[in-house]
């Protein structure tokens, strides 16, 4: 089976340059594009053979799989262990006011993202990753091609759970908005990354 992962569209909370995980920001004009574009991309390839997509139930990703879905006829499914990382006390801070208030947990955060404790009420890496790949062992099993729409951090964790990887490999990652990846797994168990930010 394939797994394809789109990143959200660009958000309000993207465009202020806050951190937001878990606070509900509508996707901008720009956000709106993005996820037509990718919608479109997907929908010239038929032969992909998506039959459903599980998505984030935040608003800037459930109107992400909104739209790619109303392209590919496909149903959608809210799953919120797709959700982003809770920010915790970060939640709704510029970059700025957070190194004012948190100086020592966004360095930190900065220079490994997957070690970083998570701060007052946030969720750690590896509390997020054991979410998020809770969700997809559940839909490895079903072995049909499916969409995920998410989110940066979960869609770091998932790759690097599905490929057995370090969570350090995370940090090398990078998924842009209104892209698609490709993940491929075949009876055995083993996967591999086949397109990356398309």
């Amino acid at each position: 089976m394939r797994i394809y992962m789109v990143r959200h569209g660009q958000s309000v909370g993207n465009e202020q340059r806050l951190f937001f995980g878990h606070s509900d920001y509508p996707l901008t004009p720009m956000g709106e594009d993005q996820a037509l574009a990718v919608a479109l991309k997907l929908s010239q390839r038929p032969e992909f053979n998506i039959k459903r997509c599980y998505s984030s139930d935040l608003i800037r990703a459930y109107r992400t799989a909104e739209i790619i879905t109303k392209a590919l006829t496909i149903p959608i499914i809210k799953e919120p262990g797709l959700r982003e990382q809770h920010m915790g006390a970060l939640e709704g801070l510029t970059f700025d006011e957070a190194m004012l208030r948190y100086p020592d947990n966004v360095k930190a955060m900065l220079k490994d993202w997957t070690k970083a404790s998570g701060i007052e009420g946030g969720e750690t890496y590896s509390d997020m990753k054991v979410r998020a790949m809770s969700v997809i062992e559940r839909l490895i099993i079903q072995d049909e091609n499916i969409l995920i729409v998410s989110h940066s951090g979960a869609m770091r964790a998932i790759l690097t759970g599905l490929l057995d990887a370090p969570n350090e490999l995370g940090n090398k990652f990078y998924f842009e908005h209104g892209k698609y990846s490709v993940i491929e797994t075949n009876k055995d168990g083993a996967c591999m990354l086949r397109a990356y930010n398309v």
